[in-house]
């Protein structure tokens, strides 16, 4: 059995977590990329309230934080015990270190955990996934490209009767006007609209959070001009980084974008929690990064003549 790991918190952390001590099991861990692995433990610390998770501030492009809590607490003398689980989906293959970012109480900064270093292996095959013989040559068949061709050019033709029977009736149909709004009346409007859709309640998460993350990529899309819809949550991370070095709005949005992709690709039960304030975090994003119109210049007062 893996003993757990005892550490007292770095040095260069804030004075509020020097007092913390962190027990951590297992200290070191094998895993497959894509498999989610657990990890628990106890926190002691000195302060007057329970902690609690922050998962956006937890999470890193080697890996995604599937749920994270502290259990009840427990005051032995000066200290306060709160045991912890957490279930942690690798991202990347090859040693990678994993933290959780914890919020104390109002009025002292975050801190991390100590830093779990985990070796992750490729996705292994069944055992018995073996490869098939070689099937024996098959008799040569009647080429078929002459009748591939044929249906092609009886395609075309119908296509440009089509064409031209409606240029000639009632007129070719005009394609829909772009959405001339700006992007964040789009974006809340699709969010609103998601709101009271109903997936999340009937249980279609994969759709809530499909719908999800198309409204808040195009989003993005529209309002920095990079090609959002087309990139991976690590690298919208870090375009969002250049615009934002403050890192705030990197974590938040790739906490909404890592959640959605276990639930979309890792097949992850989720919380009852997570879909409602996911949308309400994309809401945040949205406001957060809205441009607000700049203050009106005061007015001189009029001159009179002498």
């Amino acid at each position: 059995m893996i003993a757990a790991l005892t550490l007292l918190a770095a040095l260069g952390r804030p004075a509020a977590a020097q007092d913390v001590r962190w027990s951590i099991n297992p200290s070191t861990a094998q895993a497959q990329l894509g498999v989610p692995f657990a990890i628990s433990g106890t926190v002691a610390s000195d302060f007057p309230k329970d902690l609690a998770f922050d998962l956006s501030a937890s999470t890193d492009a080697a890996y995604a934080v599937a749920d994270a809590r502290f259990g009840k607490s427990v005051v032995q003398g000066s200290e306060r015990l709160q045991p912890f689980s957490a279930r942690i989906l690798p991202l990347a293959v090859g040693k990678i270190s994993v933290f959780l970012t914890c919020a104390p109480p109002a009025g002292t900064p975050q801190f991390q955990s100590p830093l779990i270093p985990i070796t992750v292996a490729e996705p292994s095959l069944p055992k018995d996934a073996e490869p098939r013989d070689i099937k024996a040559p098959r008799s040569a068949r009647p080429p078929l490209w002459p009748w591939l061709l044929l249906a092609a050019l009886l395609a075309a033709g119908y296509a440009l009767y089509r064409k031209l029977s409606k240029k000639t009736g009632s007129g070719a149909a005009s394609s829909p006007a772009a959405d001339s709004r700006p992007p964040e009346v789009i974006a809340e409007s699709e969010l609103g609209a998601l709101q009271k859709s109903g997936l999340w309640e009937l249980g279609r998460h994969k759709d809530f959070y499909s719908a999800l993350t198309d409204i808040l990529k195009r989003y993005l899309e529209r309002r920095f001009g990079f090609a959002a819809p087309q990139m991976t949550t690590a690298e919208i991370s870090r375009a969002l980084r250049r615009e934002d070095p403050s890192r705030g709005l990197s974590a938040k949005a790739k906490g909404v974008l890592d959640r959605a992709d276990l639930i979309k690709f890792a097949k992850i039960s989720p919380d009852p929690e997570w879909g409602p304030s996911d949308i309400v975090a994309a809401i945040q994003i949205v406001r957060d990064t809205t441009p607000q119109p700049a203050p009106d210049a005061p007015h001189e007062p009029a001159r009179t003549k002498a």
